[in-house]
């Protein structure tokens, strides 16, 4: 008996995409030269941030914003809007920035990677300089350990002015 020859289909072929569609137009000037607005909350006080956050978060920031301020006594305190977020800076440095998110608050601290010792157990994150501490109840603000990593970065900013914010 003789075998029969197997036939393969041949599936249709499908133009490419990028030689059918037209290319983007190069920018034109106008649009090259559009100004960017600055946001309006824009160096407001942190009230403005913090009264913006939803009941439970609103709390813990508004814990934290206390914490920060008593922390820092004597020293000046400029807190303000950046990023839509409430920041503060102290000793000439951009050291704290308090955050919400949908299920906590975090607590940036700029110079947050060079403490070193205890604090690297309630210190999150991995970035070159910042690390954050995350409060998903308003207890959480009170905590001692909260309390000892800002006062340990107040400490360490009145020595070394570099923070992920500010790099001298």
């Amino acid at each position: 008996m003789a075998k029969k020859a197997s036939v393969k289909k041949k599936t249709p072929t499908t133009k490419k995409k990028a030689a059918s569609e037209p290319r983007a137009k190069p920018a034109s000037r106008e649009r090259m030269s559009k100004q960017y607005t600055t946001r309006a909350d824009l160096n407001a006080p942190v009230s403005v941030a913090i009264d913006a956050m939803v009941l439970p978060h609103r709390e813990t920031a508004k814990a934290l914003d206390a914490l920060i301020r008593a922390c820092a006594g004597k020293r000046d305190v400029v807190s303000q809007v950046k990023w839509g977020n409430a920041t503060y800076r102290i000793s000439d440095a951009d050291l704290f920035a308090i955050a919400a998110s949908k299920q906590h608050v975090s607590l940036y601290v700029g110079n947050g990677a060079k403490l070193e010792g205890p604090f690297t157990a309630i210190l999150e994150g991995a970035g070159k300089l910042m690390r954050h501490v995350k409060c998903r109840m308003t207890d959480d603000a009170s905590r001692p350990q909260v309390r000892a990593v800002i006062e340990a970065a107040i400490a360490l900013a009145a020595n070394q002015s570099s923070t992920a914010w500010t790099k001298k």
